[in-house]
């Protein structure tokens, strides 16, 4: 089998319950050419079973076991780094265990670096999900600006139109669900994955503390790529192509899950 062109990370711990979906919306991309690795970092609810389910379904499907924790051991370590370690192909994406892509994103990340030799991290738009009742005390929080006409009574679109480096982490932000990047680029910074943004609480105060536990270490890595390539070498993709669900979010379950158990 020919090396893929996307290797896609994706870290779990103990979310039985969302995993199925997640993988399903790997499964369904339009672009085919891809290989997933899950990370199952120490799960003890049975996401590991529900990995090795996948991967014994679809050969492009593998699984990376930590038999602990990355991040309730002494010493922490970033996950997505095991399953870096485990790649093999020329673009880098992640998916996080309890949020979604859509079917054309993989195709359009990857037209975007192929055929612009000059970008080394393509940013797709996200719709966030989050409870009805709770909607807009997140959006009055926030001080990133909503998308026009694309608010919904349970979800926003934040979208940007430039990337503005002094305003990253406070009214812009890079998710880690939504970059594809070159796996070259390591060889620029060196350091992968780092644990922690170095500043992870005031980019909480400006998004409103909506999850004070993220690291926004994803921020941290899109920030390193702007400082050593420039602004120039990112490129916004101006389509909602993923789903992120906030933890109060009332979940769109899907049918088109692997039989499996999730929990």
């Amino acid at each position: 089998m020919s090396a893929p062109t996307v290797s896609v990370v994706l870290p779990v711990y103990n979310h039985g319950p969302t995993l199925p979906e997640a993988v399903e919306s790997v499964l369904a991309q339009t672009f085919t050419e891809w290989e997933l690795i899950i990370v199952d970092d120490g799960s003890s609810d049975g996401s590991g079973r529900t990995a090795k389910a996948y991967a014994d379904h679809d050969p492009r499907v593998r699984v990376v076991r930590n038999e602990s924790n990355s991040r309730l051991g002494v010493e922490s370590w970033e996950s997505r780094n095991d399953g870096l370690d485990a790649a093999s192909g020329r673009y880098a994406a992640y998916l996080d265990a309890d949020n979604t892509w859509r079917p054309g994103y993989l195709r359009r990340m990857v037209t975007t670096l192929d055929t612009r030799p000059h970008v080394v991290l393509a940013v797709a738009q996200s719709c966030n999900h989050h409870a009805v009742d709770r909607i807009r005390e997140h959006m009055s929080a926030d001080l990133r600006t909503a998308t026009a006409t694309a608010t919904g009574r349970a979800w926003v679109v934040y979208g940007l139109d430039r990337v503005r480096p002094d305003e990253l982490g406070r009214s812009q932000y890079i998710d880690t669900n939504e970059m594809v990047h070159r796996m070259s680029i390591f060889e620029v910074l060196g350091e992968r994955w780092r644990t922690r943004h170095p500043r992870a609480e005031w980019v909480n105060a400006n998004l409103g503390g909506h999850a004070p536990w993220r690291r926004h270490n994803d921020l941290d890595l899109a920030e390193r790529i702007i400082g050593h390539f420039g602004v120039s070498a990112v490129a916004l993709v101006p389509e909602v192509l993923v789903d992120y669900y906030y933890a109060s979010a009332d979940r769109a379950r899907t049918s088109r899950t692997l039989d499996v158990q999730a929990g």
